[in-house]
């Protein structure tokens, strides 16, 4: 299966009111349908997200993992990760993008890899609300140069290790 979710609140046109819910082949329709996740346990093998007006993938107060994800021409973040989130991804790319992965408020992600392209900003940790403290942001590889992150003095950004 190409998604498994768990959760119990509705997102944008489709309600997830059940255990678990399985999608073969229709995860590009969908995502660019739904693309905010909240209070959910999601699992995501593959994904293709193009031409979205906002952030391509949004995610708050939940455990996510994506297994390969490619995120192109988002208006503003390719993945926004907020409210005390738990997220993994193995292969990330993003391209033609403002932010590539914003992490805020109580979050933390794990990056096994991330390809960037044409992006103004790689990384960015922070805490936007007082109500959850800073974010943590581990990137294992990237293509990304070292100072192409911020984060602000609750936050961090770590980036193993850069490649070209």
């Amino acid at each position: 299966s190409l998604i498994r979710a768990t959760s119990r609140y509705y997102f944008a046109y489709l309600a997830f009111n059940c255990q678990h819910f399985f999608i073969n082949d229709y995860i590009i329709i969908i995502l660019s349908l739904i693309k905010k996740f909240d209070f959910s346990n999601l699992e995501i093998l593959n994904m293709n997200i193009v031409n979205a007006r906002n952030d391509c993938f949004d995610v708050s107060t939940g455990k996510y993992f994506v297994n390969n994800a490619v995120l192109k021409n988002c208006g503003d973040k390719g993945f926004s990760i907020g409210e005390a989130s738990d997220f993994k991804g193995l292969q990330i790319n993003v391209s033609d993008t403002k932010i590539g992965i914003s992490s805020k408020d109580s979050s933390v992600s794990n990056i096994q890899s991330f390809l960037g392209k044409n992006i103004d900003l790689c990384f960015e940790a922070y805490q936007k609300k007082q109500e959850f403290f800073g974010a943590q942001l581990f990137i294992k590889t990237s293509n990304c140069s070292p100072d192409s992150f911020q984060a602000d003095k609750n936050s961090f950004v770590v980036i193993e290790r850069v490649v070209q």
